[in-house]
């Protein structure tokens, strides 16, 4: 049950920062990306996400966020 309910929670923090780097709101996208490591971090740590998962989907979002800001300035 607790399982469960984390990965609802990171699905939610995931979805809100994909929603955000969409966008093309870089400030938006930057905060919901910030919450999204925390939940992902959080889920890693307690072992419902292997480490290297929650890694990868960080890195993933991180590099989206670069992208949207080298846009931005460019």
């Amino acid at each position: 049950m607790r399982n469960r309910a984390v990965k609802t929670h990171v699905h939610s923090a995931l979805k809100s920062a994909q929603e955000a780097l969409g966008g093309g709101d870089a400030e938006r996208a930057a905060g919901a990306l910030r919450q999204a490591m925390k939940v992902l971090g959080k889920a890693a740590t307690k072992g419902v996400l292997h480490r290297n998962t929650a890694s990868r989907k960080i890195s993933r979002l991180a590099r989206r966020l670069n992208r949207l800001k080298a846009q931005g300035a460019g």
